[in-house]
């Protein structure tokens, strides 16, 4: 059988409809395997071409898990249908795969988003402009530096996201004078040694997550209904990455337990 997701988001820009349709075609007909599609993500904002192409993807997969509870309306509408599960993001298993460090007290690490990110994925309704964004984040770094904390910029990979943290910490040494560490690490274990600190705020999931499973103190910047989901049903509880874990088991055991063999013919 062949798992196909993981944490992965399927967009609406064409490319990504276009490699799921394929992945899943290539497994079924060529490969002759079993094909689930488990714990993604589903954007809004579908073309016609783009539903097309996932609809007939998803029809060829034996079972369907998304990562969150705003994916499945999206993926049942798109595809028709209506035996979507939905499982933790599969980015937990790190708490287990990766056990945490003692996190560094009296540290905080901020990883706020691209302003681009921003505005795709806020509600219009009090979006800020882009320098409104800009000082709003200058002053959260501001407000821990004044009760004694050391901030650090963190990126999880994405360049929009550093190119903003250099901007701010530009920002905050024309008001301070002072220098502030801006990290981009270059790999997992890197970024979960610099995610393990006190209190990690962030628009990203995933930040989010890997923050939560160093034992941090996740502190979301709540861009999108699925970051408010997330806060409330792991973030909120000392269990959550268990939790998370133990459910991701289950849903995994119940559906390799419908596999019975290897190929479909």
């Amino acid at each position: 059988c062949v798992f196909i997701g993981g944490g992965e988001l399927i967009q609406p820009n064409v490319a990504f409809p276009v490699a799921l349709f394929c992945w899943t075609l290539l497994t079924r007909t060529l490969a002759r395997k079993r094909c689930f599609l488990f714990g993604v993500g589903v954007a809004d904002g579908m073309r016609t071409v783009d539903r097309l192409l996932v609809r007939l993807g998803v029809r060829m997969c034996d079972r369907v898990a998304v990562r969150d509870e705003d994916s499945r309306p999206r993926l049942e509408q798109c595809t028709g249908r209506r035996d979507v599960d939905v499982v933790p993001d599969p980015a937990f298993f790190i708490g287990e795969i990766h056990p945490p460090s003692c996190p560094q007290p009296e540290k905080v690490v901020l990883s706020p988003t691209s302003y681009t990110f921003y505005t795709k994925k806020h509600s219009k309704v009090g979006l800020m402009d882009e320098q409104t964004y800009l000082r709003y984040w200058s002053e959260v770094a501001i407000k821990f530096m004044k009760i004694g904390q050391t901030v650090e910029f963190v990126s999880t990979g994405m360049p929009d996201d550093e190119a903003f943290h250099r901007s701010i910490a530009r920002s905050i040494h024309e008001q301070t004078g002072q220098e502030l560490v801006v990290r981009a690490p270059a790999s997992v274990p890197d970024l979960l040694s610099a995610l393990s600190v006190d209190k990690v705020v962030s628009g990203r999931l995933h930040a989010m997550i890997l923050a939560f499973c160093m034992h941090a103190k996740p502190q979301p910047f709540e861009t999108s209904e699925k970051m408010k989901n997330y806060s409330t049903t792991f973030f909120s509880s000392h269990s959550g990455v268990e939790d998370a874990i133990r459910e991701l088991r289950r849903l995994t055991r119940i559906y390799l337990s419908a596999v019975d063999r290897q190929s479909l013919g």
